[in-house]
Parts: C-alpha cells; structure tokens; sequence
C-alpha cells in the first residue's frame, strides 16, 4: 500500500493515537478507515434515499398504521432485551 503524508492539528492526531491504542492497532488504520468511512458516506446517502423514496411510494409495511403497529411490537421486544 503507498504511503501518503498530511498533517493533523495536535488535538486530531492525539485522538488518533487513543484510539489506536485502545484497539490495538495502528494510527495508520485509523485514518484508513476515517477516510473510506469519509469517501463511501456519498454513497450509503444515495442509498438511504433509494430506500426512503421505495418505502412512501410501496408503503410494504402497511403505511403508517402498519409501521405504527410494527414499532409497537419493536418496543414490546425491545423490553425483554433489557
């Protein structure tokens, strides 16, 4: 893998070097996955939408009333889980 070079004000760098070592890893595979999460946030948005637009148009759950019904039900379980 090339190897690239930036600067981080001192504050960033040493949030990165935190959570490296929290997680026993690297700074460099910090920034690695910071930038991909960063580039790949376009892409999950347009998905999102995709999602969003499919679900007012199909209504699969019913329209309001069956997601009204279906997150009653979430909660109900949810409530177990605790």
């Amino acid at each position: 893998m090339p190897a690239v070079s930036f600067y981080l004000r001192k504050d960033l760098l040493d949030a990165v070097k935190a959570k490296a070592k929290a997680r026993n890893v690297p700074a460099s595979r910090i920034i690695q996955e910071a930038v991909e999460q960063y580039l790949s946030f376009g892409e999950k948005k347009k998905a999102k939408e995709r999602v969003l637009e499919f679900l007012a148009r199909e209504k699969p759950l019913g329209g309001m009333e069956g997601w009204e019904e279906l997150h009653r039900e979430r909660d109900r379980a949810d409530v177990n889980r605790r």
